[in-house]
């Protein structure tokens, strides 16, 4: 009994899987799910894709695995919906990570010029690259505290 006692209070039954929308500046926005498939086993959706699985441990804490393309890590919360939201937080920053690196000519059609470009031409270029630089030093800071969470498998 003392085993039930620690797992997570908000139970589900197996036809109400557990969903959070995760949104990031940068990304276009995702829903995260649990659907059950075995007591305190779970599959991790991004949408309709699989990206993982999760359960609950012993002490009551959730931990995932994640396996998306090269991306293979393991997270831990202490909720399922605070799973969903680490693991959403974390993959839509790296899209808008890697969204944001991008040329800023190729971001911003405006700034792609031909030929000699004039001073104000190169003055926008200069801001629109310090303002990216900017957005991918706040986006790496913000990567590197949700990777706290998160090993590598």
């Amino acid at each position: 009994m003392k085993r039930a006692s620690n797992r997570s209070a908000s139970r589900r039954s197996k036809s109400e899987p557990l969903s959070e929308r995760v949104e990031v500046p940068g990304a276009r926005p995702a829903t995260f799910k649990l659907v059950e498939r075995a007591e305190d086993s779970f599959y991790l959706y991004r949408s309709s894709r699989k990206i993982g699985t999760a359960r609950v441990e012993e002490n009551g804490d959730w931990t995932a695995r994640i396996e998306m393309d090269d991306l293979k890590r393991t997270a831990t919360a202490s909720s399922g919906s605070d799973l969903l939201k680490l693991v959403g937080a974390y993959l839509l920053t790296r899209e808008a990570r890697e969204a944001a690196a991008r040329p800023v000519e190729e971001s911003d059609p405006a700034l792609k010029v031909k030929g000699r470009k004039t001073p104000e031409e190169r003055l926008s270029l200069e801001f629109a690259e310090r303002a990216q630089a900017s957005r991918l030093a706040a986006l790496d800071q913000r990567l590197k505290e949700l990777g706290r969470s998160f090993r590598k498998t």
